[in-house]
């Protein structure tokens, strides 16, 4: 997996999941970023589907195209771009995004998720139609780069988690920027930060309780970074 250092911090940058591409063997879903560029129009939408595309609209250099690579590695087939002028753009800039026809966004920090967890909710639903995915509020988050984040004083408040699903083609991608980096969230546990115990799927999953979907507790392992 690729990250990004991006001083210009993206408002909107949602991450393939590496999960749905194995699942189905093929690059599909749909993908979106905001932030500040260079080049291009500012508070216009941009479909790409390549690097190249990229480059041509924002210039090779810049740290927009660099997301963009980073999410069509990845697998995403189609990214949604928008670039802005400065951050006073974002608000417009999400809300263009959310335009999109079967696309939505979501953005919050780790501290929604704790504060939830410490007022009795368990998990976080987000719904497109009959679409959802589901959060733990006790963590969703692990890997090398998380516990070296933590151990160093990094508040979780500063995790700002982005997650985007795409109703038609039935996607979800998810992704975290912090300390001025983005990482892509998969399942490869062998990432510097990924997911875990992240359920993804039909508004059928709401029939049984949570934790049925998980495995149990020896065949997880510990986590142990939450």
């Amino acid at each position: 997996m690729e990250r990004v250092t991006n001083h210009d911090r993206p408002g909107v940058y949602s991450a393939y999941t590496a999960t749905a591409a194995a699942q189905r063997g093929n690059r599909r879903g749909v993908a979106a970023v905001v932030a500040v560029s260079q080049k291009g129009t500012a508070g216009t939408l941009y479909a790409l589907g390549s690097y190249r595309q990229a480059a041509e609209a924002f210039g090779a250099e810049d740290g927009l195209t660099a997301l963009v690579k980073i999410l069509l590695a990845n697998g995403a087939a189609r990214v949604l771009a928008v670039p802005v002028a400065e951050e006073s753009g974002y608000a417009a800039a999400f809300a263009l995004v959310q335009e999109q026809e079967g696309v939505n966004v979501w953005s919050f920090t780790g501290d929604v998720y704790r504060l939830l967890y410490n007022s009795g909710v368990d998990y976080i639903v987000f719904r497109s139609g009959d679409y959802i995915a589901a959060l733990p509020t006790e963590g969703f988050t692990a890997g090398t780069a998380y516990a070296k984040l933590k151990a160093s004083g990094v508040s979780t408040k500063k995790f700002a988690y982005t997650l985007c699903q795409d109703e038609e083609l039935l996607e979800t991608t998810l992704s975290v920027t912090v300390e001025e980096e983005t990482y892509l969230l998969g399942e490869d546990t062998n990432q510097p930060m990924y997911r875990f115990d992240v359920l993804v799927g039909g508004i059928e999953l709401m029939e049984k309780p949570y934790a049925s979907y998980l495995p149990e507790e020896d065949e997880r392992g510990t986590e142990g970074q939450r």
